[in-house]
């Protein structure tokens, strides 16, 4: 897998049309991580760089996560 950028996820964020908040209450992490990774500060780990890039690729399936959780 090619290294997954703070641009990767901001662009990610927009086509499922999650904000920092939204994202951080689907993984269960404190809202500070997901901005220390969309400001490059730390990585983006892999298991939530692929959950990202296959909600995208997936739309039915990213609906269905958010429905599930509560997000949207």
């Amino acid at each position: 897998m090619t290294s997954y950028t703070p641009e990767h996820l901001q662009a990610d964020l927009v086509m499922i049309g999650l904000t920092q908040a939204q994202l951080a209450r689907l993984l269960a992490v404190h809202a500070s991580t997901v901005w220390r990774w969309q400001q490059g500060h730390k990585p983006v780990p892999e298991a939530v760089a692929l959950l990202l890039e296959t909600m995208c690729e997936q739309p039915s399936t990213a609906a269905r996560i958010l429905k599930r959780t509560g997000i949207k």
